[in-house]
């Protein structure tokens, strides 16, 4: 590893104070040079942060700056968000099943929002930090059928009863439960009968 030394001149602005000089190899406040941190967010797509953390011999403060900070770059790169199809879906990330919601553009696969949790509230604040017009521009909410989710697009959208569709795997999932369980129940009753009609028929 490399170390570079610099004293970073201060300048006197008349408008905006004493300021420090932009250096061009660092970003403002970040004692890592920009190819460095680049490394770190290479390496952190392939790895655990712990990982990381460990092989490049860097405390939590430093990765939570460096992570911060990419954050903050891709923020400004990002267009004006107008998406017109969104998908919310949350994901466990640790073996607790810690969940995060995730709303994320259809059309583009782009992720616009990250948020703790699966609730409702957490979902409405998103919304609510949508102009009206972003609102009104939202033709489809993809969704699992979570009811925070369905709650608070149905409270946030208008029109949201029209919009909301459910992907098909859970669809699918909550119709074979409904016909195995109808299943179970007629099978009872024909066996209290003495038949067997439905007998092995669990995965026909």
């Amino acid at each position: 590893m490399s170390i570079l030394v610099a004293d970073v001149p201060r300048v006197q602005c008349k408008k905006h104070g004493v300021v420090m000089v932009k250096a061009p190899w660092a970003e403002p406040g970040s004692r890592f040079s920009v190819l460095f941190e680049a490394l770190v967010i290479n390496w952190l797509k392939e790895a655990s942060t712990q990982a990381v953390s460990r092989q490049l011999e860097l405390g939590w403060n430093a990765m939570d700056g460096i992570m911060q900070r990419a954050v903050k770059r891709g923020m400004a790169r990002r267009a004006s968000l107008d998406p017109k199809h969104i998908g919310v879906d949350e994901t466990a990330f640790r073996k607790r099943h810690d969940y995060v919601t995730v709303v994320s553009d259809q059309d583009t696969g782009q992720v616009l929002h990250v948020a703790e949790d699966r609730k409702k509230t957490n979902l409405k604040a998103w919304y609510a930090s949508l102009s009206g017009e972003r609102i009104a521009a939202i033709e489809s909410v993809s969704m699992d059928m979570w009811p925070a989710f369905i709650n608070a697009t149905l409270e946030s959208i208008p029109g949201a009863e029209e919009k909301i569709a459910f992907d098909k795997f859970h669809v699918a999932k909550y119709l074979g439960e409904a016909v195995d369980k109808v299943r179970r129940e007629e099978h009872k009753a024909l066996m209290a009968e003495g038949r067997d009609d439905l007998k092995g028929s669990k995965y026909t």
